[in-house]
């Protein structure tokens, strides 16, 4: 793996942060977003940079909205929790 360090406005953060909730973390999601949303059947995007920007924003504003229209649930366990041997 590559890291990569990368600016995102406001809304955005909301967005991967609440998205992030459901799943592995930010990374995953991130990663998740590019292979689905920049690749098409293998093949690698014509996108330029500024219209995959321009996409990326469009895609976090839309998962947060659809992120604030779910219910908020607390988990119950602690990260410790997954590294307890029964």
């Amino acid at each position: 793996m590559v890291r990569k360090q990368i600016y995102i406005g406001a809304d955005q953060e909301r967005a991967l942060k609440s998205s992030a909730r459901y799943r592995a973390g930010e990374a995953d999601v991130v990663r998740h977003a590019l292979e689905r949303d920049l690749s098409k059947d293998g093949q690698e995007s014509k996108m330029t940079k500024e219209q995959a920007l321009v996409y990326l924003r469009a895609r976090a504003v839309e998962i947060a909205k659809r992120a604030r229209a779910m219910p908020h649930r607390e988990r119950d366990w602690t990260r410790d929790d997954a590294y307890e041997e029964d």
